[in-house]
């Protein structure tokens, strides 16, 4: 009886089987296979007919196959011979499919072969491989530091310039607390700053990392960085950790903190030290002086009633300079630039003082020092040039438009979407945008513009000059002008097509995995295990499939969340259990018992 159910189940089993006789040379070692029995199911997989396999020897049937002839009759003559049961996976050229191979022997010299096709299974492994290693070369491409973080703040990745500023490589730093490897003080207070990944976590939102904010590296070396930090969600929605993305703006930092010391300096100064206020007749000759500025000559030479060429300048006639002969002649009031002999800048200022006829009776000179102010000139035209590069060849994209959306700039980096640059200014960042995406940008952009937030971010697809798209993820911040008010927007945008695309492909790999978990003939449940799975307890239904669900005749409702002592109390009775936790502490497959299921 029980032969005969189990060549039906045999028959009928999806997984492919087979039954050899194996054969061997004079010394006993293992040369070749006969078939003595294949079900319908190996028929399908192997794609040879039952009458082209049973009664032959295995190279006569394989004979196109060298590299699997070999393999093969080495591992199932060993099984055989030994009955020792052994799994592989083969790859059949015929029918371009895969299969995972057990075999084992039940009797000396014979071996019996179950065929499962991993076909699926193996595409989707190489698809993550692929989408992994794009993500890897994209994410050690960028010019950003990147650190990830699983959900419970420990790092998970980091590319080559993370590694570069924390100064821990990926292999010492993986698996270790986020606040390890990521160490950040407030750059005045030197008090520990709060972990931006922590609190992007618990938000569940973006979380931009405070001014003035420093990393210490492993080795001590100091960075000022900026950037954020933002959740990373799953299919679902639901969070699975989170990046930090953080640049080096020490330089920049540096720049500004001298520039803000400068500023500091120098109205220190104006205020100790007034400009230079001189009253002169039409001769030349000096009324008053404040000897300040350009007027503080040596105490002895603070003389009125002199020559202003000869007492500040030690000339003995005009200065050929001089910006008074031309108010003398129009008797209108001059206000020019000039540099001085001793490489020094003036803002020099002439007002003409008339008596009642109209004739100039005085002048009064006025002379400013602005030669910081040119030297600050030159540096913030050498700074706009060095900014100039900098967004040139940026990565990302970035642009300044009028309160309409205007261009007004555009960085040289646009040429990736395949504009010359200048042909994008003055024209409306909206005639760029997807139809499809065009809504909900206006949207945000009224939004944006109507509550005047600091900042606002938008995602949406980006016309290029072929007419292909390109997925963008935008930044947009107001600029103000010298009263305060908002003039313009700066708009900086990184391409993140690949980024969209490795989720489309996550989202496709989630949807394909869970179909094929219910299509499924047999019935198939996911646990999850607490503690040490030393009990029915310790086993909690995640899902079935519909076939486990037809086979305990319950909805899903009934089972998930529920224990497997919950379903059956006498589970530790079947021996499952036991099974279950070699299962799980080994990861390695086994059988249940047929007991298990015999009610």
């Amino acid at each position: 009886m029980y032969s005969d159910i189990f060549r039906r189940l045999v028959e009928h089993s999806p997984e492919g089987y087979a039954y050899h006789e194996i054969i061997t040379d004079c010394e006993g070692n293992p040369i070749d296979s006969v078939c003595l029995y294949a079900n319908p199911a190996f028929e399908r997989m192997t794609g040879f007919p039952k009458e082209d396999v049973i009664g032959k020897r295995f190279t006569e049937v394989h004979h196109r196959f060298a590299e699997l002839k070999s393999s093969w009759i080495d591992i199932c003559g060993k099984v055989a011979l030994t009955g020792k049961t052994a799994r592989f996976e083969e790859y059949f050229e015929d029918t371009s499919r895969w299969y995972a191979i057990s075999a084992y022997s039940d009797e000396s010299g014979y071996f019996a072969v179950v065929f499962l096709d991993i076909t699926q299974s193996k595409n989707r492994e190489e698809a993550v491989l692929q989408s992994e290693e794009s993500f890897r070369i994209t994410l050690d491409s960028i010019g950003d530091a990147v650190i990830c973080a699983d959900h419970s703040g420990r790092v998970i990745r980091i590319n080559p310039e993370a590694e570069r500023l924390t100064g821990w490589v990926f292999d010492e730093a993986k698996g270790r607390p986020m606040t390890e490897v990521f160490r950040i003080v407030n750059a005045h207070t030197r008090e520990p700053v709060a972990d931006p990944v922590k609190e992007a976590l618990v938000s569940g939102k973006t979380v931009g990392i405070a001014n003035h904010t420093t990393l210490i590296a492993k080795d001590g070396a100091e960075y000022q960085i900026a950037d954020s930090a933002a959740p990373i969600r799953d299919a679902g929605g639901n969070s699975t950790g989170a990046v930090l993305v953080f640049r080096d703006v020490t330089e920049e930092y540096r720049m500004q903190e001298a520039l803000r010391q400068s500023e500091e300096r120098f109205q220190t100064l104006m205020t100790l030290v007034p400009d230079m206020v001189s009253i002169q007749d039409p001769d030349m000759n000096i009324a008053y002086s404040n000897w300040n500025g350009f007027g503080a000559v040596a105490e002895e030479s603070r003389l009125v009633n002199t020559k202003c060429y000869e007492t500040y300048r030690g000339y003995e006639d005009i200065c050929p300079d001089c910006p008074a002969v031309s108010v003398l002649d129009s008797k209108k009031p001059l206000q020019i630039e000039v540099e001085l002999p001793n490489d020094r800048w003036a803002d020099l200022r002439v007002i003409p003082m008339l008596d009642e006829d109209g004739n100039i009776e005085f002048f009064v000179k006025w002379a400013r020092d602005i030669t910081e102010r040119k030297q600050m000139e030159t540096e913030l035209s050498e700074a706009k040039e060095r900014l100039q590069l900098i967004s040139d060849n940026m990565l990302d994209l970035v642009a300044v438009t009028d309160l309409q959306g205007n261009y007004r700039f555009a960085g040289a980096s646009h040429r990736v979407l395949g504009y010359d640059v200048r042909t994008l200014i003055g024209k409306n960042v909206m005639d760029f945008v997807h139809p499809g995406d065009l809504p909900q940008v206006k949207e945000a952009f009224e939004e944006f513009l109507t509550n005047e937030r600091n900042r606002a971010q938008v995602t949406y697809r980006y016309r290029c000059a072929d007419g292909s798209y390109l997925w963008l993820e935008t930044l947009g911040s107001f600029l103000l002008d010298e009263t305060g008010e908002v003039s313009e927007i700066l708009f900086n945008t990184r391409d993140i097509t690949d980024r969209k695309q490795a989720e489309d492909a996550a989202r496709e790999n989630a949807h394909r995995f869970y179909s094929l978990f219910n299509a499924m003939s047999s019935g198939a449940a996911i646990y999850k295990v607490l503690n040490d799975g030393a009990n029915g307890k310790d086993y909690i239904v995640m899902d079935f499939n519909q076939s486990a669900l037809q086979i305990e005749n319950k909805v899903i409702t009934q089972v998930q969340g529920k224990s497997l002592y919950d379903l059956r109390p006498n589970i530790d009775e079947y021996g499952l259990i036991s099974l279950f936790q070699q299962v799980w502490k080994t990861g390695e497959a086994n059988h249940f018992p047929v007991k298990a299921y015999i009610d």
